[in-house]
């Protein structure tokens, strides 16, 4: 599971708080994101902040969990840090995190070692050419 975007909440810095399609109705600026991301999977929790230097938060977390024959459970996590200088880092950063948990989380399923699963994850993130 990725940490999941929320909506965008809060009036515009113009102080309306009407907007349609993510703009304000009446300056036409785009709707603030917040500036934190976080949940929590089966004991895990995930949270990204926007940066001190930053619009919006470029970041992007995902996790899961898969049983094991012993009736426990091993868990994959993914951190990726969104690139300031190319184009829409938080899309790229999201889609390498949930490739890379998907990754880890087959080969677990897989009885794959620890390190077999990370390898796995990085060359799924990779995979996605947008990390």
């Amino acid at each position: 599971m990725a940490v999941p975007r929320p909506e965008p909440h809060g009036p515009c810095d113009c102080g309306n708080a009407d907007f349609t399609d993510g703009y304000c109705t009446v300056c036409g600026e785009r709707r603030p994101e917040p500036d934190r991301d976080e949940v929590a999977v089966r004991g895990i929790v995930l949270v990204t902040d926007r940066g001190l230097h930053h619009t919006r938060n470029e970041d992007a977390a995902a996790a899961g969990v898969v049983p094991t024959d012993d009736g426990r459970f091993s868990f994959a996590v993914a951190v990726c840090d969104g690139v300031s200088t190319s184009v829409d880092a938080q899309t790229a950063a999201t889609a390498a995190a949930q490739a890379g948990v998907a990754a880890m989380l087959d080969a677990l399923a897989a009885c794959r070692s620890g390190h077999g699963a990370a390898a796995t994850g990085l060359a799924g993130a990779a995979a996605t050419g947008l990390a």
